[in-house]
């Protein structure tokens, strides 16, 4: 009976993260056609380069503090978890101020480097700074509130986050007519408040006295962790610039719109792995342990990744042609690969965990520095002949290579279950759809029964495999989730 309870609060902060990040994707939908009518592909081009310099700069601030936050959480008391929770806040607040001035310093530099970036104003570079100590200091928020399962705050933060957004973009548009500064003005201010909210939530742990003995366990990880979250936002600078160079910033617009949707899907899955990472860090320290609740909730998460992926095959011209006035409809192409990767990235949840949980934080900075190199190499040879379909595929195999590494090092820990059977089903049948699509003309009729004879023949087969024959009820399904 004492599991009642316990399920009745993980299905609380379950749902709570999942209302939390839908709204924040409606928010983010709804924001589109209405920021379209003043601004264009360029506007947005523009705007996402800045944020990739911002997401590189940032990981110039990467020190493994959440590494070592996970490997080392579980076995502390209530006073040396504050005092951790402080240390990694204090350290991650005074990079992110120290990188945002020297942003600001630099700018003019890089400016020569990229017209794009020469063509922001002060007042836009002023915003993209002000934004890397939000962000460094949520990156680390975040895991804490997830390690003291109170995702239901990180689900308040996120709700914050995205109507503060929202409301600036809009006023900022409509009322004080600042055209694609509207776009920094929103994230900047959804950022402060966010940030704002989640360090009331940690409360009084957040200034409790920094000790020494943490930062050296931080010392210990950060050339690794520093050197991989550097790579990978080089990467990602990397693709812009030669997404921009080869195809122009209209094409880079239009790619930034295009990842725009599965990053919105991406907040529903968020919704899930904010409850269950401790739920699989608990279960990694069992080296027994098969993972069962992680795999029942995550197949749930691939099979409606996979149902999102086919609606962007049959459907996506459509949606985003009526949801941005007709300006990115050549970002519908290009989704549904983008959900391939999203589902190989959510891949490999019992592997991750174990490396966690080991404390082998510098063997997945490895893994994600070889990799990450290996992309930028494929970047600049390809991506300047093939376009952005050469990056979205070069995204795919370095996912994948990543994910087949990761299985490989937690097998040498530990007996680790390999429990992605749901996401290769899943790549399989958008990949098929999306052949089927694009070789033979379907009329609009045709394309609705296609589109529901698959789904259906996906949830008889998830159905079979959760071993359901009728509609399955929500509450007690996710009552077993969270019981043993």
């Amino acid at each position: 009976m004492a599991q009642a309870p316990l399920s009745r609060r993980f299905t609380g902060q379950v749902m709570a993260n999942l209302v939390a990040n839908v709204m924040q994707g409606l928010l983010g939908v709804a924001l589109i056609p209405l920021a379209t009518r003043i601004l264009g592909p360029e506007d947005y081009g523009v705007y996402g380069m800045a944020i990739v310099v911002v997401g590189l700069v940032g990981a110039f601030c990467e020190t493994g503090a959440s590494y070592v936050l996970y490997g080392h959480f579980t076995d502390l008391q209530e006073g040396e978890r504050r005092e951790l929770f402080s240390t990694l806040l204090a350290l991650c607040a005074a990079t992110g101020i120290v990188a945002a001035a020297l942003l600001w310093a630099l700018w003019p530099l890089l400016g020569r480097f990229d017209s794009i970036l020469a063509s922001l104003t002060p007042m836009e570079k002023a915003l993209a700074c002000l934004a890397i100590p939000c962000r460094t200091i949520w990156a680390i928020a975040s895991p804490i509130l997830i390690a003291m399962i109170r995702s239901n705050w990180v689900a308040a933060c996120v709700l914050v986050q995205a109507g503060t957004g929202f409301a600036v973009v809009l006023l900022s548009l409509f009322v004080f007519g600042q055209e694609r500064a509207a776009l920094f003005w929103g994230n900047t201010a959804g950022a402060a408040a966010g940030v704002s909210l989640a360090l009331y939530a940690i409360g009084r742990s957040a200034w409790a006295a920094p000790r020494l003995r943490w930062l050296l366990k931080v010392a210990w990880l950060a050339p690794g962790a520093w050197l991989a979250a550097v790579a990978d936002n080089l990467r990602a600078t990397v693709e812009s610039g030669a997404i921009a160079r080869a195809t122009g910033s209209a094409s880079l617009g239009n790619y930034n719109h295009a990842r725009l949707y599965p990053g919105l899907l991406m907040q529903g899955t968020n919704a899930f792995g904010n409850v269950l990472w401790p739920i699989a860090l608990q279960e990694a320290k069992d080296r027994s342990s098969q993972f069962l609740r992680l795999r029942l909730a995550w197949n749930f998460v691939y099979l409606c990744l996979t149902l999102a992926g086919l609606v962007f095959v049959f459907f996506g011209e459509h949606i985003i042609s009526l949801l941005t006035n007709g300006k990115f409809e050549q970002a519908a192409s290009w989704v549904p690969f983008l959900v391939i990767y999203l589902l190989i990235q959510n891949a490999g949840k019992p592997a991750t965990a174990v490396l966690f949980n080991s404390n082998r934080g510098n063997t997945l900075s490895a893994l994600r520095i070889a990799s990450t190199s290996s992309a930028i190499v494929a970047i600049l040879m390809i991506v300047p002949r093939f376009g952005v379909a050469a990056a979205i595929a070069i995204s795919i195999a370095e996912m994948t290579l990543m994910r087949i590494f990761v299985q490989i090092s937690a097998r040498r820990i530990q007996t680790t279950p390999f429990q992605d059977q749901w996401v290769l089903l899943g790549c399989a049948a958008i990949s098929i759809a999306w052949l089927l699509v694009n070789s033979v003309a379907l009329s609009g009729a045709e394309r609705i029964g296609l589109f529901a004879l698959t789904c259906a023949v996906l949830l008889v087969t998830a159905s079979r495999a959760m071993g359901t024959h009728a509609k399955i009820d929500s509450v007690s399904y996710f009552c077993a989730l969270f019981s043993k």
